[in-house]
C-alpha cells in the first residue's frame, strides 16, 4: 500500500501512461528506420579474412563443374557471396559480367557463392541475366562462415599470392574491383 492520495496515485499513472506512447511510437519508428534502411552501397569492409590467406572455396558449381580456390593461384580472384532471391545482387550482376568480360583473357577470375539457394534458381538466375563464371551452390555454409559474410552480396578481392585484401558490403562494380586489383599491385605479387 503506498502513502500517496488516490489522486495522486490516479495523477501518477495517467503521466506514466501518457509516457508510454510516445516511447512506444519512437522506438516502432527506429524499428522501421533499422528494418527497410538499404545497406550502405559499396562498402568497404572491415571482415576478419582481411589479410589473411584466403579461407577455402571448393565444390560443385551449378553448370556441372567444379572449382577449388587453390587452383587459382597466380590469379586475382573475386570471390562473390549472393543469392538468386536477394535485389541487390540482380543489380550487381552487370557489373560482374562486365568485369569477367573484362578479364577473359587476363589474371583474374570470379567466382560466385550462392547464399541458400537451390540450383535451378540459380541457374534460372543466369539464364535470365547472363554470366558464365563458376557458382557454388551445395554445402556453401562452411564458406558463408569462414568468410564471416552476413547478407548478399559481398565480395571479396584475393590476391595472386592467395591474400584476402579488400571486402566490398553491397553490389561492387566492375571499375571498383579494377581499382583495388591495381591499387594492390606490385612487383612482390
Amino acid at each position: 500500500m503506498t502513502n500517496e492520495s488516490p489522486e495522486i496515485e490516479l495523477e501518477s499513472r495517467r503521466i506514466s501512461a501518457w509516457m508510454v506512447g510516445p516511447v512506444a511510437v519512437v522506438v516502432g519508428v527506429l524499428l522501421l528506420i533499422l528494418a527497410t534502411a538499404d545497406p550502405a552501397p559499396n562498402a568497404l569492409g572491415s571482415g576478419a579474412v582481411l589479410g589473411e590467406v584466403a579461407p577455402l572455396v571448393q565444390g560443385p558449381t551449378a553448370d556441372g563443374g567444379s572449382f577449388d580456390l587453390d587452383d587459382q593461384r597466380g590469379r586475382w580472384v573475386v570471390v562473390n557471396f549472393f543469392a538468386s532471391w536477394c535485389p541487390p545482387c540482380r543489380l550487381e550482376h552487370p557489373e560482374l559480367t562486365e568485369f569477367v568480360a573484362r578479364h577473359e583473357q587476363s589474371d583474374a577470375v570470379l567466382v560466385s557463392v550462392a547464399m541458400t539457394d537451390r540450383q535451378e534458381d540459380i541457374l534460372a538466375f543466369f539464364d535470365e541475366l547472363g554470366g558464365n563464371w563458376p557458382v557454388l551452390y551445395d554445402d556453401t555454409t562452411t564458406a558463408v562462415i569462414d568468410y564471416a559474410v552476413t547478407a548478399p552480396p559481398t565480395t571479396f578481392l584475393v590476391t595472386p599470392n592467395g591474400v584476402v585484401v579488400e571486402q566490398f558490403i553491397g553490389p561492387v562494380t566492375a571499375d571498383q574491383l579494377d581499382a583495388s586489383m591495381a591499387r594492390f599491385e606490385s612487383p612482390a605479387e
